[in-house]
């Protein structure tokens, strides 16, 4: 049968007999059960209601609102989320989320922000705000700007409007996707906004100007753009404390870094590498040679090497730690030589081979560079390698066979295959190779 809870919400609950059965739920502490209910959807966390007798109120003392929409917003949720926030009762509102993933047109505009300013009111100390930018051109209170008791923050809608001073003074980390990169004068505000700001995630649909981004508090930086509407765009960053920088998606024009970090995640794809000269790339590398641990996907290790065919090669002599995301195991071979004191590398190779060719930068030729690897100098610190590996893929023997001889010191080859089914005889052929070694193997 059907029930109501107090919200007016439809639970479509079957009649138990609570009272003839041994309730062990009512038995668990509140604590317990608000930590539990704090996971779930406020959609999910009223259902529960039917669980529990001593559950049917409990739901209105959660410290964790998270109201996630899926489907076209209509009255019915809307009324739903006011109902529920009109009988929230708990002292304290740690976290409150808003997730709509479909149109929802400006008609609900008031309604939107009229939660925001709810939580805002109740001094929130994690706020995630997640429109569809497609849909709207949403403008959020401005309120939200000065809320003083947010400690971690996600704005992802169509842009940021900052009329007045930024006041997020026990900000920690946040994080803003919109579509457009943000002004020079907004990202100013932000960042003077939040002394104490140490984690900064920029996620933008397209870059249409340049991006600066100056701070002493920073620790972990993380850029992303999609696309490119400016070939001049320049990435300006000044943060003397930074740890871990991780930039990917499209090549801004130019780059200007301060060489403080020593954690680099390079994740760049091809876009229009084709329009930039190669001295970008060799600015780019050249400006986080400093560091020791570094990431690399699969289009920035095929720029490593062109590079080095026309002897603007940038040798990582810090680089103690590796991570490899490849296609082509020849290429990922090559690409040691740049790395003479590397202790502990991690290689995730992939079948899955990205069908569009490479695209050299400006006044680049091709290069053939199959034999590169055994022109490279041993790997004589090399002690740790760990492999993800397709296991339909033997060229994996091959690899194996190329570390085992170029790493004297070798200790540990960790080894996980992707298995579809049983590969017995891949297995027996690697066995031999890593005699001598701690090998494991999983299966993923």
């Amino acid at each position: 049968m059907s029930s109501y809870n107090s919200s007016g919400f439809d639970v479509n609950s079957k009649d138990l007999d609570s009272s003839e059965r041994h309730d062990r739920l009512s038995e668990l502490p509140d604590s317990l059960i608000l930590s539990i209910l704090s996971f779930l959807s406020m959609y999910d966390v009223v259902r529960t209601t039917i669980l529990s007798k001593r559950w049917k109120d409990l739901w209105v003392t959660i410290p964790c609102l998270h109201f996630i929409i899926i489907r076209d917003i209509h009255f019915r949720y809307v009324d739903f989320i006011n109902g529920a926030l009109a009988q929230w009762k708990c002292s304290k509102m740690l976290k409150f989320s808003l997730h709509l993933s479909y149109q929802f047109g400006h008609s609900f505009d008031s309604d939107i922000h009229s939660w925001l300013l709810f939580a805002i009111e109740k001094q929130v100390e994690e706020l995630s705000i997640d429109l569809d930018s497609r849909y709207s051109n949403f403008v959020a209170p401005q309120r939200l700007y000065s809320c003083s008791s947010i400690t971690k923050l996600s704005l992802a809608f169509h842009d940021l409007e900052i009329e007045d001073k930024v006041q997020w003074n026990k900000l920690k980390s946040l994080t803003i996707r919109v579509d457009e990169s943000l002004s020079e004068e907004v990202m100013n505000q932000v960042l003077c906004g939040a002394p104490h700001l140490e984690e900064l995630i920029l996620s933008f649909r397209e870059i249409s100007k340049n991006l600066n981004i100056r701070s002493t508090s920073l620790k972990m930086l993380k850029i992303d753009a999609y696309t490119s509407s400016c070939n001049a765009a320049v990435l300006g960053i000044w943060a003397p404390n930074l740890v871990t920088l991780e930039i990917s998606g499209v090549v801004y024009h130019d780059y200007s870094l301060v060489p403080s970090c020593t954690h680099v995640i390079l994740s760049l794809k091809k876009s229009d590498w084709e329009f930039l000269p190669c001295e970008n790339f060799t600015q780019v590398f050249g400006s986080i040679s400093h560091v020791e641990k570094l990431t690399l996907s699969e289009w920035c290790i095929k720029l490593l090497l062109f590079m080095k065919d026309r002897n603007m090669d940038v040798p990582f002599s810090n680089a103690k730690f590796l991570k490899l995301y490849v296609h082509e195991d020849d290429e990922m071979l090559d690409v040691f030589v740049f790395f003479p004191k590397l202790m502990h590398t991690i290689i995730d190779h992939r079948d899955d081979k990205d069908p569009s060719y490479f695209v050299a930068p400006k006044h680049l030729d091709t290069l053939d560079y199959h034999k590169a690897f055994f022109r490279s100098p041993s790997l004589v610190e090399l002690r740790t390698v760990e492999i993800t590996w397709s296991a339909g893929d033997a060229s994996i023997i091959q690899v194996m066979e190329c570390l085992s001889e170029k790493a004297h010191k070798l200790e540990k080859m960790v080894l996980q295959l992707r298995m579809a089914g049983e590969e017995k005889t891949l297995l027996e052929d690697i066995y031999p190779i890593c005699l001598g070694h701690i090998c494991m193997f999983g299966n993923l």
